[in-house]
């Protein structure tokens, strides 16, 4: 699944996040993930590892280095796993780590996926989405939202700010108003 469109170009003052999902053996091969780890801090040193087999790669400055554009550079990032290291992936590209980690969490085993940073394209994204799929919405929110009739993520982002910080409360709400628009506030989650 890609949204994109080409980032070569036209420069792009945004951030190029890139979500991986490694797919390890259960066979006990103790020290992969570190290996992995490591051929991906030869691609860029900004990068947070999500043990046993996720990491997240901020591509931004790399994109100009390695000549590629985002669903380049991660497919190069996938290549790389698996010839060196026989590991498949998954990954996911988007403007932030919330968007990069809700495309990883639907993206098929194998595939990449980019989402641009058009407005567009973030919102052909969320808004199909179920509501908890939204970072910070578990069964207890999701029940909530939904007797309101909020049972998607674009239902949640037509809602007005105060209705949903009237359900949620000022600050929570709000939090949850922006993440339904694809604003990242990365003080607010560990994503």
């Amino acid at each position: 699944m890609t949204m994109t469109s080409n980032p070569a170009r036209r420069p792009s003052t945004t951030r190029c996040i890139t979500r991986v999902h490694f797919h390890l053996p259960h066979d006990g091969q103790s020290g992969l993930f570190e290996q992995l780890l490591s051929l991906m801090e030869g691609i860029t040193p900004r990068l947070r590892a999500l043990p046993p087999d996720g990491i997240d790669l901020d591509l931004t400055g790399a994109l100009g280095y390695f000549r590629r554009d985002a669903a380049g550079l991660a497919q190069l990032v996938r290549l790389r796993a698996l010839a060196l290291y026989g590991a498949a992936s998954t990954a996911a590209v988007a403007p932030n780590a919330l968007l990069s980690a809700m495309a990883a969490a639907a993206t098929p085993r194998g595939q990449i996926t980019v989402i641009d940073d058009e407005p567009y394209a973030i919102a052909a994204f969320l808004r199909p989405q179920p509501i908890t799929a939204l970072y910070g919405v578990g069964p207890a929110t999701a029940r909530q939202l939904a007797r309101v009739g909020l049972t998607t993520i674009g239902e949640l982002a037509d809602a007005p700010l105060l209705t949903v910080q009237r359900i949620h409360g000022a600050q929570n709400g709000r939090t949850l108003h922006e993440r339904a628009h694809g604003i990242d506030n990365p003080d607010t989650h560990g994503t």
